[in-house]
């Protein structure tokens, strides 16, 4: 019993040490060449190909984070701008041509032009929507994937410094997530999304007493509320599972290295000066590793995030403009679009933070050989 105890102490030195000097070595982002999303490559700052893991936290500190926010608006104010002045300039159009056809007709053909005014705007509005449904499903299916690429790499880690159970916690609760995602993305969110695209302009055209927009404020809340409580549950469920796993792989280290100790004292001692340097080396290849896939996380999120929020703000902007200039059916739709927008959001931020929430608890695990 007490040899196999060596012997298990021995190998779990012997690999965590290969760890710190393989990831030491050769960087933390060599274990993810080729597998990072191409769209987040030229956001990483300079130099994080070959930076080691003590180092990446200095390339991506506050600096970074903000300078990246700061350009992406920027690149996105401009079809942002150009999205609210289509917006206004129909409802400038129709309100123009509202107030004509009173001194002309009487304002007999008022309704007929509002009408044609919000069917037009529909179209429009509900083609911009689905390029962004399009570009959230491509985020579903690259956060899965890089996520899914991630997966190796945290398990290697826990394992090397005994961490086998929080390992497979980690692991199984990575991949799967990373299924619930792309699945709740093709069969849920986009029928969900169309269906609710779909009632807004029927609400917005028939007017309240079809009943179409109450419907669509239903779909909207049962939503978000679906989606915050998957986020508590995943969330709760995970992160007791990893103190548990924690815990149960502590208890084994320590009885692995009291026996050890009692076993040989001399050869004892020295393995457990070893075990504290790997111990050490490992949190700060661990903290790498997790900072790295939470920037690529951020990464991948602020984009569709900040062109979800612009569409929703020039919405809610034209929706004010057109309450003002009297185009009641132009600002119902305007306000049901924001509102089927916050589909999107909420989506988006709801995979975006179980995600980063995992990779955070990962990076909290203690390594069971160092404690």
């Amino acid at each position: 019993m007490k040899k196999a105890a060596v012997y298990t102490a021995v190998l779990v030195i012997m690999a965590a040490l290969l760890s710190v000097t393989v990831f030491g070595e050769e960087g933390v982002m060599d274990g993810l060449d080729g597998k990072l999303p191409e769209e987040v490559i030229p956001l990483l700052p300079d130099g994080i190909g070959e930076a080691s893991a003590s180092e990446i936290s200095q390339l991506t500190g506050a600096d970074y984070i903000f300078g990246v926010i700061g350009k992406l608006l920027r690149e996105a104010l401009f079809p942002a701008a150009g999205f609210l002045s289509v917006l206004l300039g129909t409802v400038l159009i129709s309100s123009a041509v509202s107030l004509m056809s009173k001194d002309i007709s009487g304002g007999r053909i008022a309704s007929s032009v509002s009408m044609i005014t919000t069917l037009s705007l529909a179209v429009y509005i509900g083609g911009v929507e689905e390029r962004l449904v399009g570009e959230i499903c491509a985020f579903a299916d690259s956060v899965s994937a890089f996520c899914g690429a991630m997966v190796p790499i945290t398990a290697g880690l826990l394992s090397a410094s005994s961490n086998t159970a929080g390992a497979a916690v980690t692991s199984s609760g990575l991949l799967f997530f990373s299924s619930a995602v792309e699945y709740a993305a093709a069969y849920i969110f986009i029928p969900l999304f169309r269906f609710g695209l779909a009632l807004t302009v029927i609400s917005s055209v028939s007017g309240p007493e079809s009943g179409a927009g109450s419907v669509c404020s239903v779909i909207n809340k049962a939503f978000t509320w679906l989606l915050a409580g998957a986020a508590a549950i995943f969330s709760t469920v995970l992160s007791y599972q990893t103190e548990l796993a924690a815990a149960a792989d502590t208890a084994a280290a320590r009885g692995v290295k009291y026996a050890v100790g009692s076993a040989i004292p001399i050869v004892g001692g020295a393995l457990g000066d070893a075990v504290r340097t790997a111990a050490a080396g490992l949190s700060v290849i661990k903290s790498g590793a997790g900072t790295v896939g939470i920037v690529v996380l951020i990464l991948l999120t602020l984009p569709l995030l900040i062109s979800l929020s612009y569409t929703s703000l020039s919405l809610a902007a034209a929706s004010f403009a057109a309450s003002m200039l009297g185009c009641g059916r132009e600002a119902s739709l305007f306000g049901e679009l924001r509102s089927l927008t916050g589909f999107g959001i909420a989506l988006v931020s709801f995979i975006s933070f179980v995600f980063i929430f995992a990779l955070a608890l990962f990076m909290k695990t203690a390594p069971a050989i160092g404690i």
